[in-house]
């Protein structure tokens, strides 16, 4: 269904899948990639950066893409004013021609089609996306989740309590456990459902009908798009890597920062910026911005006379990403205490891992504060007298 529209379609396969299986993706797909499954929402991050596309339009194997949203894919990512677009879930219930159409399954908004580029990040929790970005617009054209009418009741019971024990306490707007009433709406829902267009209707029948004559018509093309299927199976290290709340090892703790300019001058009370370049000599990817784990930020410590501590600073983010290997020059905020006596301080700068740690490869610069009398005493350069 995706074809027409798509530059590319990534599938990303449970190494469990069965050889006929890889070979039905393998006809639809550019790639397939196997991996070590293990559920939930770790493996957002690491899927989207096996996209080359400007957008990426995330969509699970139990879901279905309305017409209208096909239609509508080459327009909307021909816009330059929207970085994200929230794509509503049309929760199929009692059967495949009806939808749920009531809270909380409708207007079920999801994140799912986004740019790729340096904003696209993840929180790597259960039902969660990537996180938002704005400009951002809500569309009307569903994507179709089949979960409820492709499983009995009691597989969606038991699948209800295994994301309850792995993310408790989860509750809709109105108080109800989130889990028990999205995957069993016999015991929670009220309102009659909403009826499918039909084109939709035929668009879902095509999907749940497919017929093992026209898979065995795609396997015939298999041998011919076998190196579409990665040999190779992604490890749950790898993915992982990529996985926001990740522990970071030792090694992750490597790094060397050096000033631009090892003397600082400040008045006391001023805040100041302090350019340094950093460079990640460990294995981890750094994220910028302040909010997304691993929260790895700029700090410093002011030293006195004898490397007396005077405290420390506000935390600085990291302007970009900042990959294994590679260097970046970083702004540093500085507050200089207004009561600070003038004189020669020493500036500490260093890298944190909030609530972890301090990395411990600090840089020195010196501080000098100025008097007030000597801030005075600047004079401006005399400028001549313009000849014309």
């Amino acid at each position: 269904m995706l074809r027409p529209v798509a530059d590319e379609i990534v599938v990303a396969a449970d190494a469990r899948t069965e050889a006929d299986d890889l070979g039905a993706y393998a006809a639809a797909a550019d790639r397939v990639i196997r991996y070590e499954y293990r559920g939930g929402a770790r493996d957002a991050a690491w899927l989207h950066r096996q996209c080359s596309g400007d957008w990426i339009l995330w969509i699970a194997g139990d879901e279905v893409p309305s017409r209208t949203l096909i239609e509508e894919l080459p327009t909307l990512i021909s816009s330059r004013e929207v970085a994200h677009y929230w794509l509503p879930t049309g929760w199929l219930f009692p059967d495949v021609s009806h939808f749920l159409i009531e809270e909380p399954w409708w207007p079920d908004f999801h994140n799912r089609l986004v740019r790729n580029d340096g904003t696209l990040r993840f929180p790597g929790l259960q039902h969660s996306g990537a996180r938002p970005v704005h400009p951002a617009r809500y569309l009307e054209a569903p994507i179709y989740h089949l979960d409820l009418v492709i499983t009995t009741q009691a597989q969606r019971i038991a699948k209800a309590r295994r994301y309850e024990a792995s993310r408790p306490g989860l509750t809709c707007e109105d108080g109800r456990p989130l889990n028990e009433t999205y995957y069993v709406p016999e015991w929670h829902a009220r309102s009659v459902p909403a009826a499918v267009s039909p084109p939709d209707r035929r668009a879902i029948a095509e999907v749940l009908n497919a017929s093992p004559p026209a898979l065995h018509a795609r396997r015939s093309n298999v041998s011919g798009s076998a190196d579409r299927v990665s040999r190779r199976i992604v490890t749950r290290a790898e993915i992982e890597r990529w996985w926001a709340p990740r522990p970071l090892g030792p090694d992750a703790y490597r790094a060397t920062i050096t000033p631009l300019n090892p003397v600082v001058r400040a008045l006391a009370g001023r805040p100041r910026t302090v350019f340094v370049r950093v460079s990640n000599e460990g294995p981890e990817h750094w994220p910028w911005g302040g909010d997304q784990p691993p929260l790895i930020r700029m700090g410093y410590r002011l030293l006195g006379t004898g490397r007396a501590s005077l405290g420390e600073g506000p935390r600085s983010p990291l302007p970009a990403d900042l990959a294994p290997g590679a260097s970046a020059i970083v702004p540093v905020s500085v507050t200089v205490p207004a009561d600070l006596a003038p004189g020669d301080y020493r500036l500490e700068v260093d890298l944190v891992h909030e609530n972890v740690r301090w990395f411990g490869r600090s840089c020195s610069l010196r501080l000098h504060v100025a008097a007030g009398d000597e801030a005075a005493e600047a004079k401006p350069l005399a400028v001549a007298d313009d000849p014309r």
